[in-house]
């Protein structure tokens, strides 16, 4: 996915950082323990919080709750939904033109 987070969630890890800006789309309280960008006390506590929600491999039931809130975001992130957005983009920049597009070089 280009979306390292995202990977993360689908992987079913405990996720928390930045979001990076871009992340604003799925990052929530819900799914990961999200941080202030430069609140690099705060990344520590979340890194340390994250640490011991997952202490000797088990996972507490606030780190089981995140991590599947983090699988449910990354479900919405597939390539068949990325697929669908960027040819109804198309079909909506295209208009009329969208069958003569579809049609290939070769018909035009």
């Amino acid at each position: 996915m280009g979306l390292p987070p995202l990977e993360a969630m689908a992987s079913g890890c405990l996720v928390c950082g930045f979001d990076g800006h871009g992340g604003s789309d799925f990052a929530s309280a819900d799914n990961g323990l999200w941080i202030a960008e430069g609140d690099h006390d705060g990344y520590a506590h979340a890194v340390a919080r994250c640490l011991a929600m997952a202490q000797d491999g088990r996972t507490d039931t606030e780190g089981q709750r995140r991590i599947a809130a983090g699988q449910l975001t990354a479900a919405a992130y597939s390539r068949e939904r990325f697929d669908a957005e960027l040819q109804t983009a198309w079909r909506a920049l295209l208009g009329p033109d969208w069958d003569e597009y579809q049609a290939g070089p070769a018909r035009r």
